[in-house]
């Protein structure tokens, strides 16, 4: 059996058992299966008198004889204690993987744990708390606690497209997990995970948090003057980086203008040290990467950094992702957070909208147009990508999905401080009550509420299809 679209069991019969009396044997070709379930009819003894009557069968034993490897296993690794927070630089595995095969490796940091208490009776049988309060002292067990990521983890990252890749996840953090998923096609062939490396480093700063200005993009293919606003956090003198590179999404080309650095009465008081182009040594710029070095390492005491440059943009929007380096350490990386690195500017984000007049939402995309929650890993989910910009209030996001006779199906309610910036709102192909949708065509709505009268574009239309 398979799962069917309203969550059920679609089974599949695949013929009568061979064998007779207490032995049954049922065959079938080699596949994927899931579910398995048998059904026996009881049929009752004739009338003797000198036999027992009954009609109960009991089952003592059911064997399953495959063929070929697993389809596929999941490995989840224990919880990761980095010594500290660490900065996460990439992460690299070893394996084997045949044709019809992959390996999928995620990653998920963070710095809180949650402490579960696990209760046990006297039997070690695991019992709810509740339980095992109302047990009489000599029934009750011990009572062990097992640390779980805090709510405030991140979810997983996508699966890494190549080994060495840099790794996703927010870091600095002190705590990793990791997981490998191995998949096959092939009943003959399977995957071998040999190995994972991940590769970390001590903190170039304790935060980095950085923004862009302006988040707008008057008109495209023209260049415009851009600045891109780091505050670096460093929480020992042996902190410190000397390069800084920023990488942007396609289609967008950079250019350095000059870097200013400082503490925040300098830049306030109109006061910080300019290093112009000529003083910098570019290393890289042009197409979607602008990456420098600075003729001095910035230190404890320099509290916000200014890079100004001028990007030519094609596309509607761009993101513009910044990271910063150690010149002594060639490929260690640490990534800047998008966040509210300065108050000289609003945007306390990182990508630049091509939103004209009062335009809310922006740039919408999916990752595919087509759903298939069938629970293969590939477009079980369908992502909305998008961009809103101008609201500066705390205002929900919502993303409705409707069938084709104008009934919701599934409300999705995203709520930030600060509603600006990117978003990535993922819909399973379920409705309301968790049960799976049917194939078919449905209609999503991405609306923002606003007070403005004069906001436009605060609802989009996507239509998009389910397929099993």
């Amino acid at each position: 059996g398979a799962l069917a679209p309203d969550g059920s069991i679609k089974w599949t019969r695949i013929g009568e058992s061979l064998g007779v009396k207490a032995f049954r044997e049922f065959r079938h070709s080699p596949a994927k299966v899931r579910f398995v379930r048998a059904l026996f009819e009881n049929l009752p003894f004739r009338a003797d008198w000198s036999v027992r009557h009954t009609q109960y069968v009991g089952f003592t034993e059911a064997m399953f004889y495959g063929e070929g490897f697993v389809a596929q296993v999941e490995l989840t690794s224990d919880l990761i204690e980095l010594g500290g927070s660490r900065n996460l630089i990439s992460i690299e595995w070893e394996a084997e993987t045949p044709p019809g095969t992959r390996v999928e490796v995620q990653t998920r940091t963070g710095d809180t744990l949650l402490e579960e208490k696990v209760h046990y009776d006297a039997k070690g049988t695991v019992v709810t708390e509740s339980r095992y309060n109302r047990l009489p002292r000599s029934k009750k067990g011990e009572v062990t606690s097992v640390l779980k990521p805090s709510p405030d983890w991140v979810p997983w990252s996508t699966a890494y497209a190549f080994s060495g890749e840099p790794i996703e996840s927010p870091s600095p953090r002190e705590y990793l997990l990791v997981r490998a998923r191995l998949v096959s096609d092939d009943p003959d062939l399977a995957a071998t995970l040999k190995s994972i490396t991940v590769n970390f480093s001590d903190p170039l700063a304790h935060q980095l948090l950085g923004e862009v200005t302006p988040n707008r993009i008057r008109t495209l293919g023209q260049v415009e003057d851009f600045s891109f606003f780091i505050r670096p956090v460093f929480s020992s003198s042996q902190q410190g980086f000397d390069e800084i590179r920023i990488v942007a999404s396609t289609s967008t080309s950079m250019n350095l203008v000059e870097v200013r650095t400082g503490s925040a009465d300098d830049f306030v008081g109109g006061q910080p040290k300019v290093f112009t182009r000529a003083q910098v040594q570019v290393l890289a710029e042009g197409a979607d990467t602008l990456w420098f070095r600075m003729p001095e390492t910035v230190r404890q005491g320099i509290e916000l950094i200014e890079v100004g440059f001028r990007p030519l943009v094609f596309s509607n929007s761009a993101t513009f992702r910044a990271s910063v380096g150690k010149s002594e350490n060639p490929g260690v990386w640490q990534r800047v957070d998008e966040g509210d690195a300065t108050d000289l500017v609003s945007s306390q984000v990182t990508t630049v909208l091509a939103l004209e007049g009062n335009d809310v939402i922006g740039n919408l995309r999916l990752d595919s147009a087509v759903l298939t929650p069938n629970g293969d890993g590939i477009h079980d989910v369908m992502v909305f990508h998008f961009d809103v910009g101008r609201i500066n209030a705390d205002k929900d996001v919502q993303l409705t999905i409707y069938d084709l006779r104008g009934e919701v199906i599934d409300v999705i309610v995203e709520r930030r401080s600060d509603p600006r910036g990117r978003y990535a709102m993922a819909w399973s192909g379920e409705d309301r009550s968790g049960q799976r949708v049917p194939p078919g065509i449905y209609v999503a709505r991405i609306e923002v509420e606003v007070d403005s009268d004069t906001a436009r574009q605060t609802s989009v239309l996507r239509t998009a299809y389910v397929a099993y």
